[in-house]
């Protein structure tokens, strides 16, 4: 693999990547690649105090921008539509459990709210043909309650995987798995089924202990019947496809692999690359490995053609990421930085149409 020079110069500011101000060892940043991966949307929080936005960084000229938010409600995890021409995300009114999915135009105007009703929504992402939405659903966040992990925290409860139509705003559960913890869902080459990583439990009656276990699956939309994918790969988890399904990333804890040269007591996580048919369902692909990086891997984003993929490590788990932007087929590496601050505004800043 082939490491070429940084292409922007100044330090990351990695505490507002994430959202909120705020950096713990378990955060995972949701990046989205714009389709010929010129550039990068993700959630930025905190800048003067304003409400979360969304940001866009170019790679070519290093410039950070953040699209103008005046609604009053908190915008977060977006993500391209397979054309580039608009962006989907989240939109929550702060302090409240309920969220929506809105939908706008990359250069910031049409901003309209496409769900509605109680629940939490998050993680969208478009069909390639523009016309439906895949997202996280669930019935809202459980009570406080105390983990020696986290401290104090709450969680989604009821979770599960919706899709919208965007032309009628008929919006169904596809799932009914009873998750524990589902991935960002993305659409299959063919617009029938979706796909995520899927991590459950299962209570044992006699030891009273829960048994874990986590697949990826291709969900059916049109009917009740889940499959699962990348079984050459056990430990495979956040898959991300490509729009003509031939190729999936994903990530793997590598201890295993590199057994003997790392730290007890941390996970590690690597990137790696399923490539095949389009008929993931049918057909045993490749999996190569792309990262050695024995670190955390803070989060990732595929481009739509397959080609490139921009990724975080978190080496030393102090909040403190160093991104990269790879060319799979070359194999050329970019390391780049965030600007601590934005360089312009995106948008009228128009409030959503119902």
């Amino acid at each position: 693999m082939k490491r070429v020079r940084s292409i922007v110069a100044p330090l990351a500011c990695a505490l507002l990547l994430l959202g909120c101000g705020r950096y713990n060892k378990s955060g995972f940043v949701y990046w989205s690649l714009s389709p010929e991966a010129n550039n990068l949307a993700f959630s930025w929080c905190g800048y003067e105090e304003s409400l979360c936005t969304i940001a866009l960084y170019t790679f070519k000229t290093g410039e950070l921008k953040l699209f103008r938010n005046t609604t009053g409600r908190n915008w977060s995890r977006p993500n391209f539509s397979s054309d580039g021409r608009q962006l989907v995300f989240s939109i929550a009114t702060p302090d409240s459990d309920d969220r929506q999915i809105a939908v706008m135009n990359s250069d910031g105007s049409g901003l309209r709210v496409v769900t509605q009703g109680k629940g939490y929504r998050t993680l969208p992402a478009f069909s390639n043909d523009g016309k439906k939405l895949t997202y996280l659903c669930a019935g809202g966040m459980t009570e406080k309650y105390w983990t020696p992990y986290k401290g104090s925290t709450r969680r989604l409860r009821d979770k599960e995987i919706c899709v919208v139509d965007l032309l009628t705003g008929q919006e169904n559960k596809i799932t009914s798995l009873g998750a524990y913890a589902y991935s960002r869902p993305s659409f299959m080459s063919d617009g029938k089924k979706v796909l995520f990583h899927y991590k459950g439990g299962k209570k044992n009656p006699d030891t009273k202990k829960t048994n874990t276990f986590e697949f990826n699956i291709a969900q059916h939309i049109e009917k009740p019947k889940s499959e699962t994918v990348l079984s050459e790969m056990p430990l495979a988890n956040n898959p991300r496809i490509s729009n003509d399904g031939r190729r999936v990333v994903f990530s793997a804890r590598s201890n295993e692999m590199d057994r003997g040269k790392l730290k007890s007591g941390y996970f590690n996580y690597d990137l790696f690359l399923w490539e095949g048919s389009s008929d993931i369902l049918n057909s045993k692909g490749t999996i190569r490995r792309l990262t050695r990086a024995q670190s955390y891997l803070s989060g990732y984003a595929l481009s739509m053609d397959g080609r490139k993929i921009a990724y975080a490590f978190d080496k030393e788990r102090n909040g403190k990421m160093r991104f990269f932007l790879m060319d799979i087929d070359g194999g050329e590496v970019q390391e780049f930085s965030i600007p601590e601050k934005p360089d312009g505004w995106i948008g009228p800043g128009s409030s959503p149409s119902p």
